[in-house]
């Protein structure tokens, strides 16, 4: 998983869609690239990366208190780039917070910084 802001790299992290800290062969592993690309943008941008296979994705948005704003995102993610426009939530400007979940039940978190 790697955190953008501003196009900038953050932080990259893998991590293992089964939660297990072994990796058997049988389980796919997959490596979920999110961009945000701020401004006259204002996208998010999934992408699976390292396999050919897909993940089953739900990305839900919150504010800087902690309430959820919308479900922005369900469905299929893979190699290609899914492009999820932000303008539709008339979202204010600040920090909000990006919570990804497959469909196993595994979550991560991405601090978003929204510029109008």
């Amino acid at each position: 998983m790697r955190y953008f802001i501003n196009n900038q790299r953050l932080l990259e992290e893998t991590f293992e869609v089964d939660g297990s800290i072994s990796v058997d062969e049988d389980q796919p592993t997959h490596s979920i690239s999110v961009r945000y690309l701020p401004g006259s943008w204002n996208l998010i941008s999934l992408t699976v990366g390292d396999t050919d296979q897909r993940a089953n994705l739900t990305a839900r948005l919150f504010d800087e208190r902690g309430r959820k704003i919308d479900l922005i995102y369900e469905g299929y993610v893979n190699r290609t780039r899914t492009l999820i426009d932000l303008a539709p939530f008339n979202l204010s400007s600040g920090q909000h917070l990006l919570l990804i979940a497959d469909e196993n039940g595994n979550r991560f978190s991405v601090p978003i910084i929204f510029v109008q």
